[in-house]
């Protein structure tokens, strides 16, 4: 399946917003891929990028649940990612996850 295309927020470079039906066969631990391909080159070679993330998830549909606090990307490491992804259990590929993703760099790592 493919990624689900985000968008970016007026005036914002390091925001992702999602809200669209995770797709799927309704199974238990489905990974579901965001597109994030479009960030910054900069912040997509960073090697501490993967620890950058905040994931803020809405359950809009109530088919969604067991949500993982895990988030993984694709490819891996040390590759520049062009996917999140986020592990749940869906009961049917037209429940829908609103989700907000943020790049917030840490000068301390």
């Amino acid at each position: 399946m493919a990624a689900i295309p985000t968008t970016t927020p007026s005036g914002s470079t390091l925001r992702r917003f999602a809200n669209a039906a995770v797709g799927g066969l309704g199974t238990p631990g489905q990974v579901v891929a965001y597109d994030i391909s479009d960030m910054p080159k900069a912040v997509l070679e960073d090697p501490t990028m993967r620890d950058n993330w905040l994931v803020l998830a809405r359950q809009v549909d109530p088919g969604i649940t067991n949500l993982s606090p895990n988030v993984d990307f694709f490819p891996a490491a040390p590759a520049a990612p062009t996917e999140l992804r986020l592990t749940m259990d869906v009961s049917a590929p037209t429940d829908v996850l609103d989700v907000e993703l943020w790049y917030i760099h840490s000068v301390t790592r």
